[in-house]
C-alpha cells in the first residue's frame, strides 16, 4: 500500500502556522509572523538605520542582525567618512581628520576643551560631509530593492533627506545607547583587548566628550520618536532590536480584522 503524499503550498502552510500559534495562546507571535510574511510578499526592501556612539556595540549587533534577517548588505558610516577623507583636500574637510567626539578641533582655533555646543557643532559638521554619501547609499538600495543595514555614529535619521514613500521601502531607525559611563569605560577597555589597533586610552581620555555626544544623540532620538535600545546585554539588546523591527513591520502590515 502506497503512502499518500499531501502537498501544501506556502500560503496554506502559512495559514496553518498562523492558526496553530493562535490556538496555543500565542496571538501576538502569530500576528508578528503573519506581518513578516506579508512584508516579504510585498517585495519592499527593508532599510535599518542603527545609530550610537563608539562603544555601544553597533558592529556586533549589526552583524548578528544581518545574519538573523538574512541581509547581505551592510554599511558603516565610518567607512563613508574614510572615503570622503580620501577625495577631499584637508581644507574642505577640517573635521573629518578627527573622531566624532573630537571633530570640534577642526572648527576651533587653539587648544583647550570644548563646550557641549562646540562638540555638537563639530560632530554635525562631520555629519554634513558624510550625509550625501549616506543618503545616496540608502536611495540606491531602495531603487534596487535590496535590504540594507547602515550603522554608525553619523546615522541621524531626523536630519537625512530621504525621499522614500511607504510604498517604496520600510525604513526603520534605531538608536543604541549605553546606560552609564562606567559601563561604557568597561566596553572600551574590553574592545582594546579584542582589537589592539583601537587602543582604549584615547577613548577613555575623552570619555566625558563621548558621553556628551550620546546625550545629544538621545535627545535627537527622543524628539523624533526613534526607539532607544539600551545595550547592557548583547542577547537582550538583540531581542529588543528584533521586537522593535517586528513592531514597525506589524504597523505597516496589520492583521486583517
Amino acid at each position: 500500500r502506497k503512502a499518500v503524499k499531501t502537498v501544501v503550498d506556502h500560503l496554506a502552510l502559512r495559514e496553518i502556522i498562523y492558526k496553530r500559534l493562535k490556538a496555543h495562546g500565542q496571538r501576538p507571535a502569530a500576528e508578528r509572523f503573519h506581518a513578516w510574511q506579508r512584508f516579504r510578499d510585498s517585495g519592499l526592501p527593508l532599510i535599518i538605520l542603527i545609530g550610537g556612539i563608539t562603544g555601544t556595540g553597533k558592529s556586533t549587533l549589526t552583524n548578528e542582525l544581518a545574519y538573523r534577517l538574512n541581509i547581505v548588505r551592510t554599511q558603516s558610516t565610518d567607512m563613508m567618512r574614510e572615503i570622503v577623507r580620501c577625495y577631499l583636500p584637508p581644507k574642505k574637510r577640517p573635521t573629518l581628520s578627527y573622531s566624532s567626539f573630537e571633530a570640534w578641533r577642526g572648527l576651533k582655533k587653539g587648544g583647550g576643551s570644548a563646550s557641549r555646543a562646540e562638540l555638537v557643532d563639530g560632530f554635525l559638521s562631520q555629519f554634513e560631509q558624510v550625509k550625501q554619501g549616506l543618503e545616496a547609499t540608502i536611495s540606491r538600495a531602495v531603487k534596487e530593492c535590496h535590504d540594507l543595514i547602515v550603522d554608525g555614529v553619523h546615522v541621524l535619521p531626523s536630519r537625512l533627506e530621504l525621499d522614500i514613500t511607504e510604498d517604496q521601502a520600510i525604513v526603520i531607525p534605531l538608536m543604541l545607547v549605553v546606560h552609564n559611563k562606567k559601563t561604557l569605560a568597561k566596553r572600551l577597555k574590553r574592545r582594546a583587548k579584542e582589537q589592539p589597533e583601537r587602543a582604549s586610552s584615547r577613548y577613555l581620555k575623552h570619555l566625558d566628550q563621548i558621553w556628551l555626544l550620546q546625550s545629544f544623540l538621545v535627545a535627537e532620538a527622543e524628539e523624533h520618536n526613534i526607539p532607544l535600545i539600551i545595550n547592557s546585554d548583547v542577547d537582550q539588546a538583540m531581542e529588543e532590536l528584533l521586537m522593535e523591527i517586528s513592531k514597525i513591520i506589524s504597523e505597516h502590515f496589520p492583521p486583517a480584522r
